[in-house]
């Protein structure tokens, strides 16, 4: 049982355009937001967003424009509190989109999304190191990542400096 009134609020990002436009998404567009996550063991992060796309809303230009098209790669950012002093603040890229509609709820957009740590799960790197400890090797795979991602892809940066427990950044493999 829920014992507490979640507030949120969610930002999304134009990949069209290099993330320059930006649009708060408002609430009575959103029907629900049934999964987010907040994985600190390797996992990547998740969400599952359903809007409510009434007139073409976040579909088509049907609508004069008020609402942005949501395609894949574009980015969400979710700000939410419990009410109970948690929060909760992350970015999320648009994996899959899944348009619906019937007659109980009308036309609406279900939409993937994960964390932007899924990039450095899908890091295909061999090379051998003899005789090397941790952090050289995580150095050259964020160097060899950047080297060859693309141009929507984030940087990876800090993974070549010690590891900064004030501001949670850096490599912090031994």
């Amino acid at each position: 049982m829920t014992t507490s009134q979640w507030n949120y609020s969610l930002t999304w990002w134009d990949a069209s355009d290099n993330f320059v436009t930006t649009r708060v998404i408002e609430n009575k567009d959103v029907d629900s937001i049934p999964l987010f996550t907040d994985q600190g063991s390797g996992e990547v992060n998740q969400m599952i967003l359903k809007l409510n796309c009434l007139n073409g809303a976040y579909i088509t230009q049907t609508n004069s424009g008020l609402t942005p098209i949501i395609d894949q790669f574009d980015k969400f950012n979710l700000i939410a509190t419990d009410g109970l002093g948690g929060s909760y603040d992350r970015n999320f890229e648009v994996i899959r989109l899944i348009p619906a509609e019937d007659a109980a709820t009308g036309t609406s957009l279900e939409i993937h999304c994960l964390g932007n740590e899924w990039y450095t799960q899908n890091i295909h790197y061999s090379k051998p190191f003899y005789f090397t400890t941790a952090f050289p090797v995580g150095q050259d795979i964020g160097d060899s990542y950047n080297a060859n991602k693309g141009t929507l892809q984030p940087l990876m940066i800090n993974h070549d400096v010690d590891y900064i427990p004030a501001t949670s950044q850096g490599n912090q493999l031994p």
